[in-house]
C-alpha cells in the first residue's frame, strides 16, 4: 500500500486517538484499528506513538498551574455532567481526583512534618474554633470519659 498522504494520514491520527480517548489502549484496540484502517499492528502503534508525542509537544513549556487549573476545568464538567444523570459513583471519583489535584490529600509524611512544626499554641487555637459539642466530645475522649 502506497504512504499515505498529508490530510489521510492527520485522518488516520485523529481517528487512533479519538479510539483511544474513548476505548482506551489494548491489543483488542490494536487489531481493530489495523483491520478498520488496513495496514499492520505495527504501524498503528506507531501511529499511536506519533499521537503521544503530539499532545507531549503540546504541554512542553506550558505552566504547571494552568495546566492544573485547565484539568480541574475539565474534571468539573465531566462532574456536572454525571451529577446531572444522578451518577454519583463518578462524581465520587472526580471529586477524589480533583482532591488530589489541588493537593488536599497529602502523604503522611508530610502531614507528620507539618504537625510536628505546628506550635502548641497553633493547635490550640484550631482547636478552640470548633463547635462546642465537637471539643467536648474531644476532650472526652483524651480523658477517657467516653
Amino acid at each position: 500500500m502506497a504512504n499515505p498522504g498529508r490530510e489521510e494520514m492527520r485522518r488516520r491520527l485523529d481517528l487512533v486517538e479519538r479510539t483511544i480517548q474513548e476505548r482506551g489502549w489494548s491489543g483488542r484496540v490494536c487489531r481493530g484499528l489495523a483491520e478498520h484502517l488496513g495496514v499492520t499492528q505495527r504501524t498503528i502503534r506507531e501511529y499511536r506513538q506519533r499521537v503521544l508525542e503530539d499532545i507531549a509537544q503540546g504541554y512542553r513549556g506550558i505552566d504547571r498551574d494552568l495546566a492544573r487549573g485547565e484539568f480541574l476545568l475539565r474534571v468539573r464538567e465531566h462532574m456536572s455532567e454525571a451529577k446531572r444523570a444522578g451518577r454519583f459513583g463518578p462524581v465520587a471519583a472526580m471529586l477524589n481526583i480533583e482532591g488530589r489535584t489541588l493537593g488536599v490529600y497529602q502523604d503522611s509524611a508530610t502531614l507528620t512534618h507539618q504537625t510536628e512544626s505546628a506550635s502548641l499554641d497553633d493547635v490550640i487555637e484550631r482547636l478552640q474554633e470548633l463547635p462546642e459539642p465537637v471539643r467536648q466530645q474531644l476532650a472526652a475522649a483524651l480523658t477517657g470519659e467516653r
